[in-house]
């Protein structure tokens, strides 16, 4: 394309515009350089949405325009653009706006502007107004060198932007999120505990006055409570993730492992499982406590995936590879079909194949903690 202009005013736009992220400042500066080489009087961008343009960016603009156009408007000349899809630019003349009053038109130092439409996938997502106060033509290369430049950023800037605000929204979601499972979590904790604390009492003091048929009625309600009591600890760990997430420290490998199968003490009492620890003096650099949730539900489902009459044998190995840490577990437990193997990561998902108490809460918990590590 032949541009019948100065070739620094290119070199400018792309070095300002497509050398680092897009930001209104340097949309700003941009419009400086073409105003300057243009020798305009005022430029200013209208972002369009819905129907509607709205004052993006301004260089010269009257303070009473600039609060003008920074209004949401439907009525102004621009508004062809959005019927008029093939036309490339357009030139209004102020005179015959019937947006601006006269007052206003009286005041403004310019007569008339380019009126250069901005598209993405044929959609106006803005428009590029550059005005003159003397009668001035601007080559229609250079006109189609702006349109595309122009869409090109701007349509970029407006993504980056939806983006951000939706990520702001996201995370306030997410908030709302963690403080309402936290209260549904502390409220049902309340009448948890009670219940287990009123089931214990009929225990000591009425077990030898009850049949076998209510005392095994008795054992189903403690094992309904237990259920209740592991799904609500399990739904704070999932909505806690981000927090336990958010700092990172050296940590000795073996410590951690260590710390998970003291904290299954109940399990390990209750199973007597062979656990065998093949861990060297690793460090790795990440966070203690998700990595300790890790193999705590990592290493207690080896045990709790062992037939009863089978003693679990479960080893946790670790060794350095070249540039990262392989970490495997294993055990002699029931072992896991394809099918099944599809759906483990699905919160509320358990295997069928062997009956256990659990929430189907805690691999999804893994899951994330794994992706969040990186």
């Amino acid at each position: 394309m032949v541009l019948h202009t100065k070739k620094d005013i290119v070199i400018k736009l792309v070095d300002l515009l497509f050398c680092e992220t897009v930001s209104l400042q340097k949309i700003k500066e941009s419009l400086q350089v073409v105003l300057d080489e243009l020798k305009a009087d005022a430029i200013w961008i209208t972002q369009w949405d819905a129907f509607a343009g709205r004052l993006a960016a301004s260089l010269g603009l009257d303070k009473e325009i600039e609060d003008l156009e920074s209004n949401l408007h439907k009525n102004c000349q621009c508004k062809e653009f959005i019927y008029q899809s093939q036309k490339k630019h357009e030139i209004y003349y102020l005179e015959k706006c019937t947006y601006i009053t006269q007052f206003l038109k009286n005041k403004v130092n310019f007569s008339y502007h380019y009126s250069i439409p901005l598209r993405t996938n044929g959609e106006l997502i803005g428009i590029l107004n550059i005005a003159f106060s003397k009668r001035k033509r601007v080559s229609e290369n250079l006109l189609a060198f702006l349109s595309k430049v122009y869409s090109a950023i701007f349509s970029n800037y407006i993504f980056c932007k939806r983006l951000e605000e939706q990520g702001k929204e996201l995370a306030r979601k997410n908030n709302d999120l963690e403080v309402l499972v936290s209260a549904i979590s502390h409220d049902l904790k309340t009448p948890i505990i009670s219940s287990k604390g009123f089931l214990k009492i009929i225990r000591e003091k009425y077990s030898d006055k009850l049949n076998k048929g209510i005392l095994w009625y008795l054992q189903c309600i403690e094992k309904s409570i237990e259920r209740t009591e592991e799904l609500v600890k399990d739904l704070l760990n999932l909505s806690r993730i981000e927090k336990i997430l958010s700092s990172r420290e050296e940590v000795l490998l073996k410590d951690v492992i260590k710390a998970s199968i003291r904290n299954l003490g109940y399990l390990v009492k209750n199973r007597r499982p062979k656990l065998l620890l093949r861990c060297e003096d690793i460090k790795v650099y990440t966070n203690w406590h998700a990595l300790f949730h890790i193999f705590t539900n990592l290493i207690a489902n080896a045990i709790k995936y062992t037939p009863d009459e089978r003693k679990p044998v479960v080893e946790v190995a670790c060794n350095c590879c070249d540039n990262y840490v392989l970490v495997k577990i294993k055990d002699n437990g029931i072992g896991i079909t394809d099918r099944e193997l599809q759906n483990i990561f699905t919160p509320f998902n358990k295997v069928k194949t062997l009956d256990r108490e659990g929430s189907g809460v805690g691999l999804s918990i893994v899951k994330r903690l794994v992706e969040g590590l990186g």
